[in-house]
């Protein structure tokens, strides 16, 4: 498993400049309260408030997703997403095939070559229990 995950910096700094864009259109800009931190020269600075919006909204910018992450020390995690991906994708390509040759050669061919395949099948496992290793 991965050691730890890392927001990338570019998701940050979209995200904090989305914040400040939609705080400075708020009652919050125009406040001089506690939320408000001050800058170096004095003035009025960042406003650190609550998030700007409605629980809803809140809900769906905190989501996951992983693609405004990296995973630390995930390289095994990584292939494994991979080869999952792969075997689903493999699935459907199996399917599609499947469905393509049964509507070109009829459901009867396809089936008996099915059947020669898993016999064949059956029998090389048979053969190799046989066989000491």
């Amino acid at each position: 498993m991965a050691k730890s995950f890392e927001v990338r910096e570019d998701v940050a700094d979209k995200h904090n400049a989305w914040m400040q864009d939609r705080i400075a259109r708020s009652v919050w800009s125009k406040c001089h309260s506690f939320y408000r931190a001050k800058s170096e020269d004095g003035s009025a600075g960042k406003v650190h408030a609550m998030f700007p919006g409605s629980l809803l909204h809140f809900w769906w910018v905190c989501r996951l997703r992983w693609t405004d992450y990296v995973a630390v020390g995930a390289e095994k995690l990584e292939r494994k997403l991979w080869a999952q991906k792969l075997r689903n994708w493999g699935g459907v390509l199996l399917l599609i095939l499947v469905w393509a040759a049964t509507a070109w050669w009829g459901v009867d061919s396809v089936m008996e070559t099915g059947r020669m395949w898993v016999g064949r099948a059956r029998d090389l496992a048979s053969f190799r229990s046989i066989i000491p290793s």
